[in-house]
């Protein structure tokens, strides 16, 4: 007879990834200094509105210590519990993911703000399946500036959470780019 407890029922757990809005181009030679464009402040202000309508702000933020990140994450307008990584910035999909397995349990919605080429890795490597068949095709092809990726794992732990293991339920493009 199997007996059944707390600890074998996977938990819901979301993953929201989001790559920084649109920056100025480097000019001093300091493309961690690099600062948000105005349209991509413009979209990342957008995008915070779309969050907080779709009911998908995150319980913590793990986010790049570069400036365009961290510009981002203001334009969204919502104040959130931040962690701010150095390793985080132009980290790879690897680098992302055994970070995201370092995460506090009680907390059950982690966002990456970061970069790509790591974060358009690390949707592919984590996206299983998608709630609309279209999500996929648009993910295949391109990662754009102030986009973003959610999606639920079933996961006891965060440190459960394996490649192929997410079903994207969320898929927002802005016209930053």
């Amino acid at each position: 007879m199997k007996h059944s407890n707390a600890t074998d029922t996977p938990t819901q757990r979301r993953i929201t990834l989001l790559r920084h809005a649109k920056a100025l181009p480097d000019e001093r030679g300091d493309d961690h200094a690099r600062v948000l464009a105005p349209q991509g402040r413009e979209a990342a202000v957008a995008l915070g509105n779309w969050l907080r309508e779709a009911g998908l702000m995150p319980e913590l933020v793990l986010c790049s210590t570069a400036t365009r990140t961290r510009e981002t994450l203001g334009a969204l307008h919502e104040i959130l519990p931040t962690e701010l990584h150095k390793s985080l910035y132009l980290a790879s999909a690897g680098d992302m993911l055994s970070l995201l397995h370092k995460a506090d349990d009680a907390v059950k919605h982690i966002m990456i703000l970061g970069h790509n080429p790591g974060m358009h890795a690390l949707a592919a490597t984590l996206g299983r399946q998608f709630v609309r068949e279209a999500d996929s095709d648009s993910l295949a092809l391109n990662f754009p500036t102030c986009g973003l990726v959610s999606m639920t794992v079933d996961a006891p732990h965060w440190r459960d959470v394996k490649p192929q293991g997410g079903t994207v339920d969320a898929l927002h493009f802005s016209d930053s780019d």
